[in-house]
């Protein structure tokens, strides 16, 4: 994507009271209504520690965990934190996308829709335009420099590689006797870093115990058994030579080299090469010449080894110590350089697209579509593989419209819709639609500002509302937001829809009656609240009706922390949404109709479904548990659950349409 554009972003709203909000009541005032605004429910989604957590947990819970996300400027992957929460509604309609794993046998799969993105390497294409043989991303740890020296350099010690005849991916592994657990302990730990590894341990052919440490197999462990082994046996080379530096050469000497010290003579490092043939010897010594180590090979009982001339060893000694102050005892403490290194780098990896399958298995009885909002680089890790995701604005540029979330631009300066998630496809076509005759000439500078409209937990008449709302227009040069008269009029201009001002008053004739909440112009109900804007201070406050609270509390549940009673808390503990879900498309699943006559099925199996799981630590516990109360709780909280599945599935069948 083209540079960003510097999209200014809607400030945050407290609620009115709040010390940010001191004076608002000083000046003409703007009161409007406040509106707010996939993948199967087990698609893993990668967090930032590498572990893994299923999409519908993350939706239904409205975790704020933060997931790994790819920097397409930056070309990192790093740690973004989860902004929004969707429940898409249910489908039958899925695509299982097979994976190539790290080796032949296992195997990736990605459950999705055909309409989500997923980023290629020829570009973000939707599932339904992939094609067998495309290649995908997933990230990796990118191997640095420390983990690569030591690799070269183990080999050339007490390490080996291992390949087994079905051609799958090679393992390290790295052997050390008792006196060198601790140094074997710090190769472990580099390795852990960027493989899985195991550890054991065995008594040699000399009788003594070995402790052992092997990785998994691992793809970016070909490029090292090509190098450095021939023949399914090490190999000395001149490139493998040429790719060692000091760190490998100070791996090497840790596992395979001693240092000879006396009165009479400087100390001499020497290298046990005898595992390896003459010609392999002289290939390495003409390598450390052209390091700067002048070398000799020297024979003892008709096994040769290399030892450093006194100068070179005396060179090799005091660059050996940089990096492990310890190394006459071959102790790898203080070796604050390594620490230094070890510090991870990610990156992205290719991986192949074997099989694209129509439906889902059995065993996925969950037909409900998820998605999620992350903030800033709009991507995540489904199934270890890079996606696109799904308070909204937009600006003009030229002949151009350029979009963007709360937290990011979705289309490039160029219009480039690449980077759009399907929660905002409805909003930015209608928008286009509706302004591509108006004259835009004259709105350069202006950023407008507006609510996506796509369900949530308030009951919106969805066939009546409008995919945008806007609320606020921006103006970039001045800095400041346009009063509300002069915004609607914009907005006018344009043939947008924007949210309607209660009642235009001056703060000093503000009463109780005035900040009372009133009926939504979009739900046969109270609005969800009300936002207090003083555009000559340019300050604004919100007050949420109680109503508002009460149904999104039914709707994603109570925080345990603020439970009004021990029933409330065992409510908001037991009865989630996951929960809820299981139970409606069961019912679905068995034949019933999404609709409101799930209400007689739902509330008992979900009443049931708790008594059963959770009896004896409900029987067991303290808290006193008010059956009558809690029973109509778990009916209250399914109400709110069938509902909103019924809306977004009845949007989502609209939008496909």
């Amino acid at each position: 994507m083209a540079e960003e554009l510097k999209f200014k972003k809607y400030p945050k709203i407290r609620q009115l009271g709040h010390k940010e909000n001191e004076g608002i009541l000083d000046g003409e005032l703007c009161i409007e209504e406040k509106i707010d605004g996939c993948f199967d429910y087990k698609t893993p989604i990668l967090l930032e520690d590498f572990s893994q957590m299923s999409i519908g947990k993350i939706v239904n819970e409205r975790l704020p965990v933060k997931v790994l996300s790819y920097n397409i400027k930056t070309k990192k992957i790093e740690p973004k934190k989860v902004v929004n929460w969707f429940k898409n509604g249910l489908t039958n309609n899925w695509k299982t996308l097979v994976i190539k794993g790290k080796t032949i046998s296992k195997k990736k799969e990605i459950l999705v829709t055909p309409n989500h993105k997923i980023y290629t390497n020829k570009g973000i294409k939707k599932v339904s335009e992939l094609k067998i043989g495309e290649k995908v991303f997933f990230p990796k740890h990118k191997l640095n420099q420390l983990i690569e020296q030591l690799i070269l350099g183990s080999l050339l010690g007490d390490s080996c590689m291992k390949k087994n005849k079905e051609k799958r991916n090679p393992l390290i592994t790295t052997c050390h006797s008792k006196k060198q657990k601790d140094y074997l302990y710090l190769k472990r730990t580099i390795l852990d870093n960027f493989f899985s590894t195991k550890e054991d341990s065995y008594i040699s052919g000399y009788g003594s115990k070995m402790y052992r440490v092997r990785t998994n197999t691992d793809v970016r462990l070909e490029k090292f058994y090509k190098l450095c082994y021939k023949n399914c046996k090490k190999k000395v080379n001149n490139k493998w030579m040429d790719n060692l530096s000091l760190l490998g050469l100070s791996f090497w000497y840790l596992d395979d080299g001693s240092i000879a010290i006396s009165d009479k003579q400087k100390p001499r490092i020497t290298f046990h090469t005898q595992g390896f043939s003459l010609e392999e010897n002289k290939i390495i010594i003409k390598s450390l010449k052209k390091k700067g180590y002048d070398a000799n090979i020297c024979k003892h009982k008709d096994k040769q080894h290399i030892t450093l001339t006194t100068d070179a060893s005396e060179k090799f000694i005091m660059e050996l110590s940089l990096i492990f102050p310890n190394y006459r005892n071959k102790s790898v403490k203080g070796n604050s350089i390594i620490t230094l290194l070890s510090k991870n780098i990610n990156d992205l990896v290719e991986t192949e697209i074997l099989e694209i399958r129509d439906g889902k298995k059995e065993c996925y009885k969950n037909n409900k579509k998820y998605d999620i909002e992350v903030e800033d680089n709009h991507n995540y890790f489904a199934s270890k593989v890079l996606v696109s995701n799904s308070n909204f604005r937009f600006m003009f540029k030229g002949k151009r419209i350029i979009f963007g979330s709360r937290t990011q631009q979705l289309t490039s300066n160029e219009g480039d819709d690449s980077n759009v998630g399907k929660n905002f496809r409805r909003c930015i076509g209608f928008i286009r639609e509706t302004v591509k005759n108006s004259k835009k000439q004259k709105l350069k500078g202006l950023m407008f500002f507006g609510e996506n409209c796509i369900k949530h937990s308030y009951e919106y008449d969805w066939d009546k509302i409008p995919p945008f709302l806007g609320f606020d227009v921006y103006d970039l040069k001045k800095e400041q937001f346009i009063d509300f008269k002069k915004k609607h009029l914009l907005f006018k201009k344009l043939g947008l829809p924007s949210i309607e001002s209660v009642i235009g008053v001056w703060g000093k004739d503000i009463t109780e009656k005035s900040l009372e909440i009133p009926m939504s112009d979009y739900a046969d109900n109270l609005a969800e609240g009300i936002v207090i804007k003083n555009y000559k201070k340019q300050i604004f406050a919100k007050k949420v009706s109680d109503k508002f609270r009460e149904i999104n509390r039914k709707t994603f549940g109570t925080s345990k922390k603020w439970a009004k009673d021990d029933t409330e808390w065992y409510v908001s503990k037991y009865c989630t949404n996951a929960r809820i879900d299981k139970h409606i498309f069961k019912a679905v699943d068995d034949g019933n109709e999404l609709d409101l006559k799930l209400m007689s099925i739902v509330p008992n199996a979900v009443y049931r479904d708790i008594w059963e799981e959770c009896w004896e630590e409900i029987a067991f516990s303290k808290k006193i548990i008010n059956l009558n109360k809690f029973k109509k709780m778990v009916s209250g909280r399914c109400l709110a659950v069938v509902k909103q599945v019924m809306t977004n599935t009845a949007l989502g069948e609209k939008d496909a349409k």
